[in-house]
């Protein structure tokens, strides 16, 4: 299966390593025309709106599996441009919720802290109703009004939307590609669930 990437600033080897012994992985360029793929990783990164090229581009990378009926899997900052490009809305900082879970905000608000050395925490997320999985987390911005046409599948105790999906998008607020969960449920049965949405998908083509 010939998975398209769009690369993040930093943590590409993560997704290739990640994704790679199930799919063979393409780095995609700005503006590649992603017909030919199977399917599509949108990746983490800095809050939407920081790096506006980057926006567009991906934003033209969804509009264009849309088009073609391909897969798209949303990681983290992924899944917050799907949300958003589609009609939703983001919590801007989750901090300023009743959320309880995150980056540290004390390490955050050291000068030359960055993010992507910074430890991931860890919470619970209720996935399938009551099935209760343990993910990490990087982030500091969440969904709020869910775009339309989608569903959410995960969220955590504190009411922090943590997966949502339809037949064409699988969304997550977690990094299932990070070393750290690679032998976590959360980590392994994304790659699963991504694979059988893409032969689903292509079934019916």
């Amino acid at each position: 299966m010939r998975v398209a990437i769009a690369p993040p600033k930093s943590g590409l080897q993560d997704y290739i390593d990640w994704l790679s012994p199930t799919f063979t992985v393409f780095v995609l360029k700005p503006d590649e025309d992603i017909t030919g793929y199977q399917a599509l990783v949108l990746t983490g990164g800095a809050d939407i709106g920081k790096n506006q090229e980057r926006d567009r581009v991906e934003k033209f990378y969804i509009d264009r599996a849309l088009f073609l009926g391909i897969p798209v899997l949303g990681v983290c900052r992924g899944m917050q441009l799907v949300n958003v490009h589609l009609g939703g809305t983001l919590i801007e900082d989750i901090q300023e919720t009743t959320c309880q879970h995150g980056l540290d905000r004390e390490l955050l608000s050291v000068e030359g802290t960055k993010i992507s050395a910074m430890p991931s925490s860890f919470h619970d997320v209720i996935i399938a109703g009551d099935k209760i999985i343990k993910v990490n987390s990087r982030h500091h911005q969440a969904i709020d009004r869910l775009a339309d046409g989608f569903k959410v599948t995960g969220s955590s105790p504190d009411g922090i939307i943590e997966m949502a999906e339809n037949t064409q998008f699988l969304l997550v607020q977690w990094h299932p590609e990070r070393q750290e969960v690679r032998e976590m449920y959360c980590s392994f049965s994304l790659i699963e669930k991504f694979k059988q949405m893409i032969l689903c998908l292509q079934n019916e083509t």
